[in-house]
C-alpha cells in the first residue's frame, strides 16, 4: 500500500510538470506556446535578436505592459533563458527600459518569478554607514 501510495503521487507529479502551465528555463519551445495561446496571451515581437544567432532564437509575448521574452535553442527547441521587458510610452531615444531575468512565468495564476542576485555594496558604502 505505501508504495502504491508513492507511485500515485510520482505519477501526479509527473502530470503536473508536463502539464507546460509554468514556463521555464528547459522546456520545450512548442509547449510554451501552446500554454501561451491556452491562456489567451498573444504573441508579439520586439525589434531584437539573440545574442548567440542563429544557434539562439527568441520567442515574445506580451503581458499586460511588458513583453515576455523566451530564448531558446535552435538545435533542441528548448528554452534556455526567459527574461521581462518593459519600458514607458516616450520616444525611443529617452525612454526608461527594464530588462529583467525570469525563473518562471506561470500561465495559470499569471505569477512571473524573477531572478534575483544579491550584490554586494562597495567597501566605500560599507564604512560610511552608522
Amino acid at each position: 500500500m505505501k508504495a502504491f501510495s508513492i507511485f500515485a503521487l510520482f505519477a501526479t507529479l509527473l502530470s503536473a510538470s508536463s502539464s507546460a502551465e509554468v514556463i521555464t528555463n528547459g522546456l520545450a519551445i512548442s509547449d510554451a506556446r501552446k500554454a501561451m495561446v491556452a491562456s489567451g496571451y498573444k504573441q508579439t515581437g520586439l525589434e531584437m535578436i539573440a545574442r548567440h544567432y542563429p544557434k539562439e532564437d527568441l520567442q515574445f509575448w506580451g503581458i499586460d505592459e511588458g513583453v515576455l521574452i523566451a530564448r531558446y535553442s535552435t538545435a533542441s527547441q528548448r528554452i534556455v533563458g526567459l527574461s521581462f521587458f518593459l519600458c514607458d510610452e516616450r520616444p525611443k531615444a529617452i525612454r526608461k527600459t527594464f530588462d529583467f531575468e525570469v525563473a518562471s512565468f506561470d500561465t495559470t495564476s499569471k505569477a512571473l518569478m524573477l531572478k534575483i542576485e544579491k550584490r554586494e555594496r562597495p567597501a566605500a558604502a560599507n564604512d560610511s554607514q552608522p
